[in-house]
C-alpha cells in the first residue's frame, strides 16, 4: 500500500511537469534543485564544502597543464647575479641595460620594486629605457606639513 502511494505521488509529480510549458518546468525544477542544495549545504557545509573542492580540483588532476605559464614572469636578483654583476645596489646604466634586455626580449609591462631617491648621472638613460619599456616604478608617498618639510622616516601629522 505505502509502495502504490509512493508510485502516485511520483506519477502526480510527473503529470504536473508534463503539463507545463517546457520553460516553466525547467524553471521549476531548477528552483527545486537550488532548494535540495541550499538544505544540504545548511545541514552539512562542511562536508559539502571539501566536497566542493575536490569536485572542483578534479579537472586538474584529470587533466593537469603541462606547459608552463607564459603570461608571467619574475626577474629576481639572486646570488648569481650578484657575482655576475656587482653588488646591490647597481648603477642606473646597469638597471637601463636590464630593462631594455627585457624589452627586446618581448616583456610587455616591467613592475620594478625599487626606490631611486636621489638624482644620478645615469637618470637619463634609465628613464629612456623604463619608458621604452612600459615600465612602472615602486611609489613612495609623501606626506608634507604646512611648511612642505618633509622628514623621513616619520609622519608630520595624524592621516
Amino acid at each position: 500500500m505505502a509502495a502504490t502511494s509512493h508510485n502516485n505521488a511520483a506519477l502526480s509529480m510527473a503529470t504536473l511537469f508534463s503539463r507545463l510549458p517546457a520553460w516553466q518546468g525547467r524553471v521549476l525544477l531548477l528552483l527545486v534543485a537550488a532548494a535540495l542544495v541550499w538544505l544540504l549545504q545548511a545541514a552539512m557545509p562542511g562536508p559539502l564544502h571539501t566536497l566542493e573542492e575536490q569536485v572542483g580540483n578534479l579537472g586538474w588532476q584529470i587533466n593537469p597543464a603541462t606547459q608552463s605559464e607564459q603570461r608571467f614572469s619574475i626577474i629576481a636578483i639572486d646570488e648569481k647575479s650578484l657575482q655576475e654583476v656587482g653588488a646591490w645596489p647597481w648603477s642606473r646604466e646597469t638597471m637601463a641595460q636590464l630593462s631594455s634586455r627585457l624589452t627586446e626580449a618581448g616583456v610587455q609591462l616591467q613592475l620594478y620594486d625599487i626606490y631611486f631617491p636621489e638624482a644620478n648621472t645615469g637618470d637619463a638613460a634609465l628613464a629612456d629605457a623604463l619608458q621604452r619599456g612600459n615600465a612602472v616604478l615602486s611609489q613612495v608617498p609623501e606626506l608634507r606639513n604646512a611648511s612642505n618639510t618633509v622628514h623621513s622616516g616619520q609622519l608630520d601629522h595624524a592621516i
